[in-house]
């Protein structure tokens, strides 16, 4: 949990030693596109704001936290909510592969 790094396979049982900070961006990036399609195919089960908060959401975590915005304090909370959308994703691959 504490390395800087991770193993990840490469097929054929072949195995590759990768930052973490390459990795986990891309993988957010990957579960943020996924989540974004799955409300996509849900939004006419949702009501309208609680589906454009999720996707606003979503959308922030697919761009690594990055707000187009000069609100310093909405940025600030928005890369808060990526570091910790971050560290729990490091935490689930953790117990999922211990």
């Amino acid at each position: 949990m504490r390395a800087s790094h991770s193993e990840i396979h490469t097929g054929n049982n072949k195995w590759s030693l990768e930052l973490d900070k390459v990795i986990y961006p891309q993988l957010a990036n990957h579960v943020a596109a996924n989540m974004n399609e799955y409300l996509h195919t849900k939004r006419d089960r949702l009501k309208q704001d609680v589906f454009e908060k999720l996707t606003e959401f979503v959308d922030y975590m697919s761009d690594s936290g990055y707000i187009n915005t000069d609100e310093i304090e909405r940025k600030k909370i928005i890369l808060q909510e990526y570091n910790t959308f971050m560290k729990g994703l490091k935490l689930i691959v953790y117990e999922k592969t211990k």
